[in-house]
């Protein structure tokens, strides 16, 4: 019997032991058992960064499609082991701007791991710097200047950072502002038509040119000499007053089989009573007095003129298009260290619902064994909170916002409740759920999802 109890033992003291070196790995790691780290759920979705080179003796103003800058001074790096720099410096940054972007790149929200409180992000930024593959810090006394996009309000937020996920600490206040150049280069187009005289002979056909600013609309150029005739059967008292007025936006078309018969587009925002924005619109019918005794060469001319403009209005709009990817505001700030910053608030958890969560995946994959996680991303508040098995009995959600789960099954695939799916599961009084997941592949889903 002694012989039994001592096997019992043994048995339970190597047991004991290997528990001891299989949960001591987090500690040779540099990492206490628990401690949060930088883990994108899908390795192949992460946010990927955009690299920029320079010589360490120079400076370097970097524009990002966002709208951020970034402003280097030269000499403002040097090596963590203190050794010289040799060659160009590598800077290497990337943005999240969207709960999304933060799911994929696991960046944790979490103050520390306590799993306590959480920010919600309003722009969060990461730079980090080498040279020859040495990393490279901020010299004492140096500073980067950046002016963060900012795609939502920040008013009650501050600057947080973080060197590897493992905590945030507040570090400062930021600057928000307008992004002023991004606004001026898309205003819209200012028209003023010059009038031959303060009166017009309703029985005969209108006369106009169009009177604008060629650096800022620089599609109009062809046509900066050129009147245009509207035919005194479409002239009325509505296009006289409307033509006579400014305008943020013209654009012309040509009526399909008359090459001297075009469209003038007129458009301007205004705001009505109670503030909201309207676009007011006046199509004007209307032919070029190009001056001419041949009418084919007349055409030819007008024609080569349209040509010039259509071109340049194609080059204008995809500048447009590309600027308003940017932010409206810009979020301004100083750093001291490589990292990452982050415009950040507690999320406040008060109305949050606890859930007792289980997923239809279950019956098929153990949720222990393969240490799954559940990610409830809020939408709205810019943020992610992943959830461990052992706490998917209570799931915050709130109800009528934009949440939804995803969970990171084996082979990179993920189980996904949208938003919508979300809340018509949450109608029921039960607070017990079995959600049914939609199975998606997690870096074509990723990867493509926009915000």
């Amino acid at each position: 019997m002694r012989i039994q109890n001592n096997k019992i033992k043994k048995t339970a003291l190597a047991f004991f032991l290997l528990s001891i070196i299989v949960g001591g790995c987090n500690i040779f790691n540099g990492k206490t058992k628990g401690s949060q780290v930088i883990e994108p759920p899908v390795v192949a979705a992460d946010i990927p960064f955009n690299e920029y080179f320079f010589d360490k003796d120079s400076s370097r103003l970097i524009k990002l499609s966002t709208g951020t800058f970034i402003n280097i001074q030269q000499n403002i790096f040097e090596r963590e082991d203190g050794k010289p720099l040799e060659g160009q410096i590598t800077l290497k940054v990337r943005e999240f701007h969207s709960a999304y972007d933060i799911l994929r790149s696991g960046i944790p929200m979490s103050i520390n791991d306590s799993q306590k409180n959480f920010l919600q992000s309003a722009g969060m930024i990461e730079l980090r710097a080498n040279n020859n593959g040495n990393e490279l810090k901020v010299k004492e006394g140096k500073q980067i200047e950046i002016a963060l996009a900012g795609y939502n309000l920040s008013n009650g937020y501050d600057l947080y950072y973080t060197s590897d996920g493992s905590s945030w600490s507040q570090t400062g206040r930021f600057v928000s502002d307008s992004n002023f150049q991004r606004n001026n280069r898309i205003k819209e187009l200012s028209i003023i038509p010059k009038v031959p005289s303060d009166t017009v002979d309703m029985g005969k056909d209108f006369i106009f040119s169009l009177k604008a600013d060629l650096t800022e609309v620089p599609y109009l150029k062809p046509f900066s000499n050129l009147q245009w005739r509207v035919s005194k059967k479409d002239v009325s008292p509505k296009v006289i007053e409307a033509i006579r007025k400014i305008w943020d936006e013209v654009s012309i078309r040509q009526i399909k089989g008359n090459k001297l018969e075009n469209e003038l587009v007129f458009k301007r925002n205004q705001s009505d009573t109670s503030g909201n924005q309207t676009v007011q619109q006046l199509v004007v019918k209307a032919s070029p007095i190009v001056g001419g005794k041949n009418n084919r060469e007349d055409r030819k001319l007008f024609a080569e003129q349209m040509d010039q403009y259509k071109n340049t209005l194609a080059k204008i709009e995809e500048e447009k298009v590309r600027l308003l990817k940017e932010a409206d505001i810009l979020n301004s700030f100083k750093i001291s260290k490589m990292g990452i910053w982050n415009i950040d608030k507690i999320m406040k958890r008060d109305d949050f619902i606890l859930v007792n969560a289980s997923f239809d995946f279950e019956k098929e994959i153990n949720r222990d064994i393969n240490k799954l996680k559940v990610f409830v991303i809020y939408e709205d508040d810019n943020s992610v909170i992943p959830y461990t098995a052992v706490q998917w009995n209570k799931i915050g959600i709130k109800l009528n916002a934009k949440v939804s789960l995803v969970a990171v099954l084996p082979k990179n695939e993920l189980a996904v409740i949208s938003s919508d799916e979300l809340q018509r599961q949450l109608k029921g009084a039960s607070r017990s759920i079995l959600f049914a997941t939609k199975r998606v592949s997690g870096i074509d889903y990723l990867q493509k999802i926009k915000m």
